[in-house]
């Protein structure tokens, strides 16, 4: 009788999610699992449970080496054509990117040493390459601030640094397009 009433009302808990996004849903089964499973210790219950398919497939704009470079050339300044070849020689994420310091990065070897270690992530190494670098160079001479970020840009900055390369290169560049 208690395993019909717990399981009467997780079926109602979850209608109010079947509208929802598909990972909405899927996150809800998720805890919920977890929670009737290992603090009940009625792991039969939501046994029964299915996750909603989700659709991986991400629809990525094909870019050419020439939109790219159409993209830089637009960048008004030495910031922002410092910022767009470094994510896209490094690879790195936009979060990752704007809270590197500048004692991460070792210009003998073009390396950058992010420093971040969380539960599923850990820090690794990743290089740039010698035209990112030249643009580094002059961006961090021109500066003249102490901020010991890297690049310390507001969130504005950042979309208009893609919103100019998008419409010069006449297709969406964005800083995860350049990580494909």
């Amino acid at each position: 009788m208690r395993v019909t009433r717990y399981y009467q009302s997780i079926v109602d808990y979850l209608e109010s999610y079947l509208r929802k996004a598909p990972k909405t849903y899927n996150a809800q089964i998720t805890s919920l699992g977890r929670f009737v499973r290992d603090f009940l210790g009625l792991g039969e219950l939501v046994a029964s449970f299915k996750m909603a398919p989700v659709d991986r497939h991400q629809k990525f704009t094909d870019i050419t080496k020439e939109q790219v470079r159409v993209g830089l050339y637009a960048q008004p300044n030495t910031l922002s054509k410092a910022l767009y070849l470094f994510i896209a020689t490094t690879g790195l994420r936009k979060g990752k990117v704007l809270n590197l310091r500048r004692e991460d990065l070792d210009f003998k070897t073009r390396a950058v040493k992010a420093r971040y270690f969380t539960r599923s992530k850990r820090s690794g190494v990743t290089f740039y390459n010698e035209e990112a670098e030249e643009w580094l160079r002059k961006y961090l001479e021109e500066r003249k601030d102490d901020d010991p970020r890297l690049f310390p840009i507001s969130d504005r900055q950042w979309k208009k640094i893609w919103r100019k390369a998008s419409e010069a290169a006449g297709v969406k560049i964005a800083s995860k397009t350049l990580r494909v």
